[in-house]
């Protein structure tokens, strides 16, 4: 997918954000606080994939998607009923993924929303708050996909 270059800016001002309020160098915000390093290629480790695998029988999602009915609808209730909000998830895609649309533009309404509240933000206490949707954890027996599709 090809991200349009405000969704880009977004992240850049955020990480802006974050360093004047922490005090922060600009670069550690960039690669503590946004998903660019992932989204550039610079790396990410994915050796917890495999002990995921070791584990077989249960289904864990992550991402802003959950706070939607209609997405949730796509799973079984017992699924989504586990939601749970999981903070500081800045450097990845389920919380950055909400403001772009399924050709990688960016979503006008949401990013304003974002950077209203973000020039509102004083301290990095309530950073989360800028985001208008929230990253959700979701967890099930696969036995329960199973039975919701009728596998």
């Amino acid at each position: 997918m090809r991200y349009a270059k405000p969704f880009f800016d977004l992240q850049l001002r955020f990480a802006h954000k974050v360093g004047a309020l922490a005090g922060l160098p600009l670069a550690r915000a960039l690669l503590e606080y946004t998903n660019l390093y992932i989204r550039l290629g610079l790396g990410h480790g994915f050796d917890h994939m495999k002990r995921a695998l070791a584990r077989p029988g249960r289904v864990v999602g992550v991402s802003w998607l959950y706070n939607l009915e209609a997405y949730r609808r796509l799973f079984p209730p017992s699924y989504v009923a586990t939601a749970q909000v999981i903070g500081k998830r800045y450097q990845h895609m389920p919380l950055w993924g909400q403001f772009l649309d399924r050709h990688g533009k960016i979503r006008g309404g949401t990013a304003r929303e974002f950077l209203d509240r973000l020039d509102r933000q004083s301290s990095l206490d309530g950073l989360e708050q800028c985001f208008p949707l929230q990253v959700l954890r979701v967890e099930a027996p696969l036995s329960e996909f199973y039975e919701f599709y009728g596998i």
